[in-house]
Order: structure tokens, then sequence, then C-alpha cells
């Protein structure tokens, strides 16, 4: 992909490799364990999308109405991206009850 696509093609052929053995590790642990709780890990992965989803739209937003690709306004726009992105990400997987965070809020709220 990369002579045609150039660097996204790079980053297009990383991603299918990635989603590849991902598949194929979880075909294995499936058979060697006999099951992945299958529609627990699909209902995660679909909060993950759209949680991601939201925070991508965020950070591209920020990123252009921040502008500037050199010095001092670069360094602004790439941080204000990612201090959003995350508290856009954060907020995403708290309406979304992700596991993760249902698990971890209240042993949070425990050590307070």
């Amino acid at each position: 992909l990369y002579p045609s696509m150039r660097v996204n093609g790079l980053a297009l052929s990383f991603s299918l490799a990635y989603v590849a053995g991902t598949l194929g590790a979880l075909v294995h642990l499936r058979r060697r364990i006999g099951g992945v709780d299958g529609r627990r890990l699909i209902r995660s992965l679909a909060r993950i999308a759209v949680a991601s989803a939201a925070m991508a739209a965020a950070t591209i937003a920020v990123s252009h109405v921040v502008g500037g690709n050199e010095g001092l306004r670069l360094l602004i726009r790439v941080g204000l991206s990612v201090a959003v992105g995350l508290g856009v990400y954060g907020l995403a997987a708290v309406v979304l009850r992700m596991d993760e965070v249902t698990t971890l809020l209240p042993i949070r709220r425990r050590a307070s």
C-alpha cells in the first residue's frame, strides 16, 4: 500500500496487520480456553469505537480552530487537541458505562 498511498498506506498496512493478528490470537485463545464471552467483547468494542469517534471529532475540531503548523502555535494546537481528546474520551467512557470505568470509579471513591 505504501507506493500508492504513501505514509497513509503504511499506517493502513500496520492497522490491517494488527487486526489480522488480533483475530488470529482471539481464535487461538477461544479454542484453547473454550470461549471468550464474545457478546461482551463486541459490546465493549462498540463502546470503545463510539468513544474513539467522539474523541477524533473533538480533536479534529480543536486542531482546525486553533490552526498553526509551526513553533508555539503548533505546540498549543497539539497540546490542546490532546487535552480535549482525553477529556472527551473520558466523558464518553463514563456516559457509555465502559467496564473499565465502572470498575475503577468505586475504587477511586473508596480511596478518597
